[in-house]
């Protein structure tokens, strides 16, 4: 049930009047195929028993026979371009509600799931779908129409005969059910195995410089052989079941033909039929035996549907983000206040936040420092309404929650660790955060995150297209281009998380300045392991295992014992080291 609900939903009410239009074309078209050899049984008769063959009655049958031909042709054509208007119309609407979809799905949701099987699942089990109702759904009218017409014309010329010819239609039906059956489950395990390929795959390409760092091509490849091996075993015992059936299936075809041969000559011999009904039966076993057997392939197609269209709607059933009642746009500009915030995630039983209590003055710097897994891009996550939380969080009086998560989004600027560069040219990369921005506009935050001199050495300048992710690009000039694009957003809040962490000192110095200048009423939140980077920030705060462990000035932190002093003491003894003094 669950399944014909979800095919419902993919062919619409619109599409499903098409697909009846479809079915009417394809009764007309076998009919109209059917009388074709009712008339050529006809006409062998009438000549043998008038002992001549007259020109004008061979003209007049060449003229019949291509009438019908042209008439099936027609049907069949109309038939064709319905089922490809529905079909295709049914996919396109199928694939932009599952891209709109992914795009609303939770931030938990996504980090969880495997891209390639997202992608596989979006492509791949899509186009399963499409080809079954594109192809499939015609065939299988024709082959209904084909049983049931040339049984009733085979029964209306003999009865004998008629049961004869369609005796193995029965069986071929049993096997066909009972091979689907089996290959159902098959191809849900080469499906799932395929997923894991491409996940292999979109992995390699992504990171293909840190395989190649790490001289690890030959790992990679054994690792892809792997389960390539396992995905093409499963695919043989694919086609292994299809040639079984193939083969059972052709012996009882072939039998009944030969049988249908036999009963009809012999008949003929007593004069019992006439030879133009010995032709008749022929045409239909001709036509019937090969499309019979094809059943077991559309059974099989309509498993692989089922587990495709189980999949796809996996995701599509996936809830989507909701927002809180009442929730409206409002300012961000304003002072911020964590009250008892902590925050777990979905599949955790342990809290990654525990009781985070702050408050943040509107304008001020706040910097962020803590070990790797301590919980700082979480806490900058929260106010971008990524991940819900447990407590109160205000921004200039207002609950986030009762904020609108694209207003918060829209008005809060966050540059990565790891920058995301689209294979675009800069100026579309960083006018992406803000589309209605000028090139003037452009060049002033590049100025402001201190690219511009080294875009301007580029050949195109700002035109120069960037490799996908940003690859042509070194990790600082990535990050810069990053920071430009936040910068161009016009936020209420900056959120730097350890984004300046791939320039040099200089830089990071020059960035924050300029950063000062831009905007005095902007809360910037600033995350680095860096120290330099941190120390000028209004306040820092210390974040170990989910807590504030220590709050305070530079000055006031490195006047008392604690992580902050601690990693202090270790960079300046490394930097004087470097410096000599």
């Amino acid at each position: 049930m669950d399944f014909l609900k979800n095919l419902s939903e993919i062919i619409n009410k619109k599409n499903r009047f098409l697909y009846l239009l479809v079915a009417l074309t394809g009764v007309a078209a076998s009919l109209t195929g059917l009388y074709s050899p009712v008339y050529i049984k006809d006409f062998i008769d009438t000549t043998l028993s008038a002992r001549e063959i007259l020109p004008a009655r061979l003209w007049r049958a060449a003229g019949v026979i291509a009438i019908i031909f042209a008439a099936q042709s027609s049907f069949i054509f109309v038939r064709d371009f319905l089922a490809a208007l529905a079909s295709e119309s049914s996919i396109k609407q199928l694939k932009d509600r599952l891209y709109d979809h992914v795009q609303r799905l939770p931030f938990d949701y996504l980090s969880r799931a495997k891209t390639g099987d997202l992608i596989q699942r979006c492509t791949s089990d899509v186009d399963t779908v499409r080809k079954f109702i594109s192809q499939r759904v015609t065939e299988l009218i024709r082959i209904i129409c084909l049983i049931i017409f040339s049984f009733m014309f085979m029964l209306r010329t003999n009865v004998k005969l008629a049961f004869i010819g369609t005796f193995s239609i029965p069986p071929i039906l049993a096997a066909s059910f009972i091979f689907a059956k089996r290959f159902e489950k098959k191809f849900l395990a080469a499906d799932e195995k395929e997923g894991v390929l491409t996940s292999i795959l979109q992995e390699n390409l992504n990171n293909a410089r840190v395989v190649r760092a790490f001289g690890r091509e030959a790992y990679e490849n054994k690792k892809f052989d792997g389960v390539s091996m396992e995905f093409r075993v499963l695919i043989q015992g694919l086609i292994n079941s299809l040639a079984a059936y193939w083969l059972v299936t052709e012996a009882i075809g072939q039998a009944q033909v030969f049988a249908t041969i036999i009963t009809s000559a012999a008949m003929g011999y007593r004069g019992e039929i006439t030879i133009g009904t010995c032709v008749l039966f022929l045409s239909y076993e001709v036509m019937l035996i090969f499309p019979v057997r094809q059943i077991g392939r559309i059974l099989v197609d309509l498993g692989k549907m089922r587990v495709s269209v189980g999949r796809i709607f996996e995701i599509l059933n996936a809830p989507a983000e909701t927002e809180t009642p009442g929730a409206d746009v409002y300012s961000l500009k304003g002072d911020i206040e964590f009250k008892n915030v902590s925050f777990k995630f979905s599949d955790s039983d342990e809290h990654m936040l525990r009781n985070i209590n702050f408050s943040v003055k509107s304008g001020q710097t706040i910097g962020i420092l803590g070990p790797t897994g301590a919980g700082k891009s979480t806490l900058t996550h929260i106010l971008l309404r990524l991940y819900d939380y447990e407590g109160s969080i205000k921004i200039n009086g207002t609950e986030l929650r009762n904020i609108k998560k694209d207003c918060a989004r829209k008005k809060i600027g966050l540059t990565l660790q790891d920058s995301f560069l689209f294979s675009k040219t800069i100026n579309e990369n960083i006018k992406m955060a803000n589309i209605k921005s000028s090139d003037m506009d452009v060049r002033k935050v590049a100025r402001s995150a201190k690219i511009h001199d080294v875009i301007e050495t580029f050949e195109r300048g700002y035109e120069t297209v960037v490799g996908e992710r940003g690859v042509t690009l070194s990790g600082g000039q990535k990050q810069r281009v990053a920071i430009a694009r936040t910068l161009i957003k016009n936020s209420d809040i900056l959120i730097f998380d350890d984004s300046l962490s791939a320039v040099d000192a200089e830089t990071d110095a020059e960035i924050r300045a300029e950063l000062k200048l831009r905007a005095s009423d902007v809360t910037t939140f600033l995350i680095s392991q860096r120290v330099t980077t941190l120390k000028e920030a209004d306040r820092i705060m210390t974040l170990e295992k989910g807590e504030i462990t220590s709050e305070g000035t530079h000055e006031e932190l490195i006047s008392r014992d604690g992580l902050y002093k601690k990693i202090w003491d270790i960079q300046s003894a490394l930097e004087a080291e470097l410096t000599g003094d």
